[in-house]
């Protein structure tokens, strides 16, 4: 008989454009395996699956509680920066008690900001034995200077706000005037 092993990836791609809103030349692209599931992931699927209240503690770090509904979302539009995905300066190392970026950038074009872009979301795809869909955003720079990206995360709204993943990174520079884009690819395979 033959087991059944499903595994649940998660990888986070982040390229690097000469212009705003992800638009010029491709400067770099990484590819980077996520490993830091965050307590709020398992709270979040938790209250869904037994359709029950549950707590978490949200991105201010107070302990909230709501109920399972039909009403979580990543889709962030353009210029809302309190969910999707988000970016930060912070070197924190990962925790699976933390509720929120280290050190969040904010929107906006003023000193030490990047202007959000909507968050876009891919219908799931099968590839063989791999279901799997994306979740996106562009950043672009026009804060005067070179801001430098080290920790990503995604952030979930379902009455609050909850962070279920989230990556330092080594560092990621974006130059004045370019752009990044940020890619989850959440994947699960059978084997």
């Amino acid at each position: 008989m033959k087991r059944f092993h499903p595994q649940l990836e998660i990888w986070l791609t982040v390229e690097n454009w000469s212009g705003p809103n992800g638009t010029g030349r491709l400067l770099s692209k990484k590819r980077i395996k996520c490993h830091s599931y965050l307590g709020n992931l398992i709270n979040v699927l938790y209250a869904e699956f037994a359709y029950v209240a549950a707590s978490a503690y949200d991105t201010a770090g107070t302990l909230q509680s709501w109920g399972p509904s039909f009403d979580e979302k990543a889709t962030a539009g353009a210029g809302a920066d309190a969910y999707g995905i988000q970016v930060g300066t912070g070197t924190a190392a990962n925790d699976v008690a933390r509720y929120a970026l280290a050190a969040k950038i904010s929107h906006g074009t003023g000193a030490g900001q990047l202007q959000y872009g909507a968050v876009s979301i891919t219908s799931p795809t099968t590839i063989g034995q791999k279901r799997q869909f994306t979740i996106a955003r562009v950043f672009t720079n026009n804060s005067g200077a070179s801001i430098t990206v080290n920790e990503v995360g995604l952030v979930l709204l379902c009455s609050i706000y909850n962070i279920l993943v989230e990556r330092t990174l080594s560092t990621n520079t974006i130059l004045n005037g370019a752009s990044a884009t940020w890619t989850y690819t959440i994947s699960i395979t059978t084997s």
